[in-house]
């Protein structure tokens, strides 16, 4: 059983991690119409 202090861990960490997974996805959707267009 998680503790409150590893769950409130977890799912900062994790929201974190999914911010930069969503930057780096709009950076190089950018990056791919820079190019094509």
């Amino acid at each position: 059983m998680l503790t409150y202090s590893e769950f409130y861990y977890y799912l900062t960490t994790k929201a974190k991690y999914e911010y930069l997974v969503n930057i780096l996805k709009l950076l190089s959707f950018k990056t791919v119409n820079n190019i094509i267009g």
